[in-house]
C-alpha cells in the first residue's frame, strides 16, 4: 500500500499543468497623464508565475498591469510573461505595445508673411512637439495659387515629431491682405476633440519697392 502511495505521489509530482493565456494585452494608445491597464490572466491561475516586462526591467505582477499618470518614459513594448515553474509545462508570453499621444505644443505660421510680387517665396507653417506627427493642411481662397506643398517630420526630443509644411509659390499684387489658415491634425487632437488652427494675413511688396530698401539698406 505503501509502495502504491508513493508512486501516487510521484505520478502527481511529474504531471506538468499547460498554460493557456484567457485574455491577452493588447496595443494601446493614451493621452499624456492618463491612467491604463494592459490585461493579461492565464490557466489555470494559481499555478502560474506572472512576470511583466518592459525592455530588460521585469517585475512580477498579478496578472493586469497598471500605468498611473501616463508619461512619454512610459513609451515602449510591454510584455506578459508566465514563468516556468514544478507544476508548468513552459514559459510563454504575450506583447503589447504602448504609444503614448500627445498634441503639438505649439502650431504657428512663420511670421510675418511677407511676399515679393514676381518673385519665388515661401510660407512655412511649424506644428512642434506631437507624438504622433501631425498632419498640416493649408485654408485660403482659391485664387491664391501655389507651385508645391512639402511636407516633412523631424525628431524633438523624447521621441516627439516637429511637422513642417512649405508652400512654395509666386506671389503677385492681389494676395496682399488675404487671410491663410494652418491647420494640425492627429489622432491625439481627435482623441482630445480639440481644433488646432493658426492663421496669418498674407503682405505683398511690389518688387520695385522691395529692390529699393534694399539699396538703401546696402548704402
Amino acid at each position: 500500500m505503501l509502495l502504491i502511495l508513493i508512486l501516487f505521489v510521484q505520478l502527481i509530482n511529474g504531471i506538468k499543468i499547460n498554460n493557456k493565456f484567457i485574455e491577452e494585452p493588447d496595443d494601446v494608445e493614451t493621452i499624456i497623464g492618463s491612467t491604463l491597464i494592459f490585461r493579461c490572466r492565464t490557466e489555470p491561475i494559481h499555478q502560474s508565475q506572472i512576470t511583466w516586462c518592459k525592455n530588460d526591467f521585469c517585475t512580477l505582477g498579478e496578472h493586469h498591469f497598471q500605468i498611473v499618470n501616463v508619461s512619454l518614459e512610459d513609451i515602449g513594448m510591454y510584455q506578459c510573461q508566465i514563468r516556468a515553474g514544478q507544476q508548468t509545462a513552459g514559459a510563454m508570453s504575450r506583447k503589447a505595445k504602448l504609444t503614448v499621444l500627445q498634441i503639438p505644443t505649439s502650431l504657428l505660421i512663420d511670421s510675418p508673411v511677407i511676399l515679393i510680387e514676381h518673385v519665388l517665396s515661401f510660407i512655412v507653417c511649424r506644428a512642434n512637439n506631437a507624438m504622433p506627427e501631425a498632419k498640416i493642411s493649408w485654408h485660403f481662397p482659391k485664387s491664391i495659387s501655389y507651385i508645391s506643398k512639402n511636407d516633412y517630420a523631424l525628431l524633438s526630443g523624447q521621441a516627439l515629431r516637429n511637422s513642417i509644411s512649405n508652400l512654395t509659390l509666386i506671389a503677385n499684387r492681389s494676395y496682399h491682405g488675404i487671410l491663410i489658415q494652418c491647420q494640425a491634425h492627429s489622432s491625439a487632437i481627435q482623441t482630445l476633440n480639440k481644433t488646432m488652427i493658426t492663421q496669418q494675413y498674407i503682405q505683398t511688396i511690389c518688387k520695385l519697392f522691395y529692390l529699393f530698401l534694399i539699396s538703401i539698406i546696402s548704402f
